[in-house]
This record gives structure tokens, sequence and C-alpha cells, in this order.
């Protein structure tokens, strides 16, 4: 499984976020699943159907690739919406070695100070890839959006 090892691969895996989404829709396409980022980003059921069908399918140099897709694809659709910065999930916390989005949204504490809670998309995957997540992953991202929004969510 591929793993961030360090700021340089975090930034290298920014700076190529285009790239592995591009990779990953046209693994989608290739899959029959025709659409372009916004229909993906409008139809996120289908994003997870095809890694719950297809995935090990794929060799594993291939399946980092395309998990590198996933994590772009969601962590831009969720700082599109949200904002936040990337970091490489710590060692102590589901997902270590994947990014990890922080300072989101609306998070403020009663005092007003900008409270800590980061996102490792990777889990999503994870438990897709274990066929133990609960409910979909359209309603997870449309709960997240609109409980951390400030209020400017993209249509």
């Amino acid at each position: 499984m591929v793993t961030l090892k360090n700021k340089k691969e975090l930034n290298d895996f920014i700076e190529k976020i285009p790239y592995y989404i591009d990779f990953l829709i046209k693994e989608l396409n290739e899959k029959g699943i025709s659409g372009d980022y916004i229909y993906f980003e409008k139809n996120i059921d289908e994003v997870q159907k095809f890694f719950r069908q297809n995935f090990f399918s794929y060799s594993e140099e291939k399946q980092d690739i395309i998990r590198l897709g996933f994590w772009a694809f969601f962590n831009k659709l969720l700082m599109d919406n949200l904002g936040g910065e990337l970091i490489i999930t710590p060692k102590n916390v589901y997902g270590s070695g994947t990014p990890m989005l922080i300072n989101y949204g609306n998070l403020y504490d009663k005092k007003g100070k900008k409270k800590w809670n980061g996102i490792p998309v990777d889990s999503w995957l994870n438990t897709i890839l274990l066929d133990k997540f609960l409910g979909t992953l359209q309603s997870t991202v449309t709960y997240i959006i609109n409980k951390y929004s400030n209020g400017n969510i993209k249509e």
C-alpha cells in the first residue's frame, strides 16, 4: 500500500492531484462509468461502487495509483467546499502515512479558537474495500460539507 513518508512526498502528491484525479476518472470511464470530475462530484456513489467492485482486480502498482486518485478526488472535493490544508496523518491515527485534511470549515470551540479535527479519506476507502462502510460515501461527504460549511457550499 502506498504511504507518504515526508513533507516532500506530501507536496509531490498535492502537486499531482489533477493528474491522479484524471487517472481515476479515466479508469471509471474505462469501466463503463462515463463522466468527468463534475459528474462524479455529484454522483459519488458511482465512485464508491467502482472501488468496491473493481479495486482488487488491479495489480498492486495500479491499486496504488488508483488509491492516490481516491485521496486526490475526495481531498479536492472537501477543500473546494471547506478549505483547509493537507498534512500526513500521524502514526498514532488510523490511516497514518496518508493525506489528512485539517483546518477546514467552521471548526471552532466555545472560545472561538479553531479546533483541530482531521479527515483521513483513506479510512473511507479502506472501509469501502472491507465492505464495512456504514451508509453511502455520498451521504458522508454531504453531511461533512453541510456540518462544517461556512455557508458557502459549492453548487
